[in-house]
């Protein structure tokens, strides 16, 4: 990880760029059993709208959340986007449950990648923005708030920090280094990710810490109705 440099010079590692196919599989099943110490909790305490038919799944490669979500909601339908998909082990995988025929998998970069506005009524972020500097992630939730119908919602899960330095446990401050020695960002503090939701025209819920997981939260934003946005503005 060269974490020496990075302290020293600031000097990280683009580390999803360097990846082989092989560490790619690694790396999703890394995820994918981070994942499964709570994905039970996630969806039991977020109601999806009860009209919800499309979720994208952001960075989501493999595709644990998007399956859960589809099992529990019947008339969903899933899209995954990575930069890379272990084509193989999903296959085998949706050969052995049903709820796969509605999960699809595409290889994309979300930092640039085109949503289509008012195209989905659930987009999910797990374990992403800690990888994206301020600038993307801004621009990556504008994006995320026009893809919404009215009524959907984004749901952030990811570790934060606490503002305050002198506050900062052990483990905040190893996964900020780590972070930052990948990708050169680190965590974000769960104020600054309210402020790119509130900016991108969303409502934020109050977030919710992930009891299994401490350090993690899960924060939910809604796309209100444009007739319900225009009323509260006139109180």
């Amino acid at each position: 990880m060269n974490f020496e440099e990075y302290v020293r010079h600031g000097k990280c590692q683009d580390f999803h760029s360097s990846l082989s196919p092989e560490e790619w599989q690694v790396y999703h099943q890394g995820q994918a059993d981070h994942a499964a110490q709570m994905i039970d909790e996630v969806i039991d305490r977020i109601p999806l709208p009860p009209d919800a038919r499309d979720l994208l799944d952001l960075g989501g490669g493999h595709g644990l959340y998007s399956l859960a979500f589809c099992r529990r909601y019947p008339n969903l339908r899933a899209r995954v986007l990575d930069l890379r998909i272990t084509i193989e082990e999903l296959e085998s995988k949706r050969a052995s449950d049903g709820a796969y025929d509605r999960v699809k998998f595409e290889v994309g970069d979300i930092r640039i990648v085109s949503f289509q506005c008012g195209s989905t009524d659930v987009i999910l972020l797990a374990n992403v923005m800690h990888h994206f500097d301020e600038l993307t992630n801004r621009g990556l939730l504008q994006r995320v708030a026009t893809a919404l119908r009215p009524g959907g919602i984004v749901i952030v899960i990811d570790a934060f920090r606490c503002p305050s330095v002198e506050k900062t446990s052990q483990l905040e401050a190893f996964l900020d280094l780590y972070f930052g020695a990948a990708s050169g960002i680190g965590l974000w503090t769960i104020g600054k990710v309210q402020e790119w939701t509130r900016n991108a025209g969303l409502v934020v819920m109050p977030p919710m810490p992930i009891r299994h997981m401490p350090l993690c939260k899960m924060q939910v934003a809604k796309k209100v109705p444009l007739w319900q946005g225009t009323l509260n503005k006139g109180k």
